[in-house]
């Protein structure tokens, strides 16, 4: 599966002109508890060239892509460097999450390890709790409340009541 989503990737980068510095698994397949129909959530970060920058419009900060490809269901979703650099100093978990999965497509060279020590420095508990209170209450009025409950739903919705900090350090042992 790994070469038909690096495939997407680098269609994704010539189509959007951007260069991708980090591509990981997330959901049911990254937290290791995949069902049969389970989708494959392919997550992201990269920058556009330089110029882009220096523009007075700012350039995209999202990119969103879904792909069925031989049965499979690909769902891409990206943020650019800045948009994921402003979320980690908010401590918003998702970068952190991010950066935590075990199944990694893609990686600059240190690009992980980087990022992950930036993300240490601005960690705030109380900010994580909060983000993650916020998940569990959506997980649950729309998820869990509307009869879908997957173990997926519960397992997402459970442990994001119960964390208040990042999991830990991502595999590798950064």
């Amino acid at each position: 599966m790994q070469p038909l989503i690096l495939h997407h990737l680098q269609r994704i980068e010539k189509e959007k002109g951007i260069r991708i510095l980090y591509a990981c698994e997330t959901g049911s397949r990254g937290w290791g508890f995949a069902s049969p129909d389970s989708d494959f959530d392919i997550r992201f970060i990269y920058v556009h060239p330089r110029d882009s920058y220096l523009s007075i419009n700012n350039p995209q900060d999202t990119i969103s892509s879904i792909f069925e490809d031989g049965g499979e269901v690909l769902d891409f979703n990206a943020w650019d460097l800045r948009k994921t650099l402003h979320h980690l100093r908010k401590s918003n978990a998702t970068p952190c999450e991010w950066l935590q999965s075990p199944i990694l497509y893609f990686q600059e060279e240190n690009f992980r390890e980087e990022l992950w020590g930036m993300a240490q420095q601005f960690f705030n508990p109380q900010a994580a709790v909060h983000h993650y209170l916020g998940i569990c209450h959506n997980s649950i009025k729309t998820g869990i409340g509307y009869g879908r409950r997957s173990a997926g739903t519960w397992h997402i919705a459970s442990s994001q009541a119960q964390s208040g900090t990042p999991y830990g350090d991502p595999p590798g042992g950064i």
